[in-house]
Formats: structure tokens, sequence, C-alpha cells
């Protein structure tokens, strides 16, 4: 839908993403690597969801790897914040399970009508903290999978 160049990447690096929504047909992916790196303590975009697409990615065969970083909190590969947790103050997150339904519909499965952020699963206040060693972790994962995938070795 978006790539309409049709290049496909060499791999694919989510940091921190969202995984909460179930798209139909999201197993249908590249066969090039995906790395994802994910703090568990992420309040601001759960870790949670990401592990139950990782598992059905994996069931589907796909060359997929997940990251899981403890006290590690979101944006964790930014230098300019502290080490130290600190609150979004009105930062929207969403603990909600989302469902593409045909036609590009995306419901909460909680109530079966259409997601808004007014939606009782809609939380706020999350949190962002710099964390030196998963940046450091990350920046080495990615550097051997970008030798490997361009054969740089």
């Amino acid at each position: 839908m978006w790539n309409t160049s049709r290049i496909d990447p060499a791999a694919y690096i989510a940091l921190y993403p969202q995984c909460n929504t179930t798209y139909l047909n999201d197993t249908d992916v590249t066969d090039h690597p995906i790395r994802i790196f994910h703090g568990i303590s992420d309040d601001y975009v759960s870790i949670a969801p990401c592990r139950a697409y990782f598992d059905r990615l994996k069931q589907a065969g796909r060359d997929v790897q997940m990251a899981e970083y403890p006290h590690t909190w979101h944006a964790f590969d930014y230098p300019s914040l502290t080490s130290d947790p600190t609150v979004v103050h009105n930062g929207q997150t969403t603990n909600c399970v989302l469902i593409e339904e045909p036609g590009g519909m995306i419901v909460n499965t909680a109530t079966n009508k259409p997601f808004t952020y007014a939606d009782d699963c809609v939380g706020r206040n999350p949190h962002v903290a710099y964390s030196p060693k998963a940046t450091h972790a990350t920046e080495e994962a990615i550097g051997v999978l970008l030798k490997k995938v361009f054969e740089l070795d």
C-alpha cells in the first residue's frame, strides 16, 4: 500500500514498534530479515503484542528476531533523555487489542466498534528513558545484520 516503488528493502529494523493491531494477512511479509528491538518496561508501546506478532511471524516461517531489553523504556535510543524514566505528560498510549476488518476498518476487540482514542483502553502519561546499554546492544546487532545482508565480511 505505501511502497509504490515495489522495492523490497534488504532488511526491516523496528525499534519499539506498536504491534497491538492484527492486520489482515499480517504474516504475509517479506522473506528478508525482520529485527525488532524493544524495552520490556516500555509502557508507551507495550512489548506484549509484539511477542504475539513475533510468534505468528515465526510460525509463518519468517526470518524474524526480537531483542527484549530489561529495565528499558520507550525511546531508549534518545541520548538527550535522562536514564531515569520520565513521564510524557498527556502522552497517549493504547493498551487496546485491535483488529483490521475487511475494508480496512480498525476495530477495538473489547467493544467490537471502530477504535477511537476515546476508548477506555487508551492510557495517558507513559514514560521514556535513555538506555546506553540497550542502545549499544541495538547498534551492535544492527551492524551484524547489515554486514550479513550486504555481505560485507
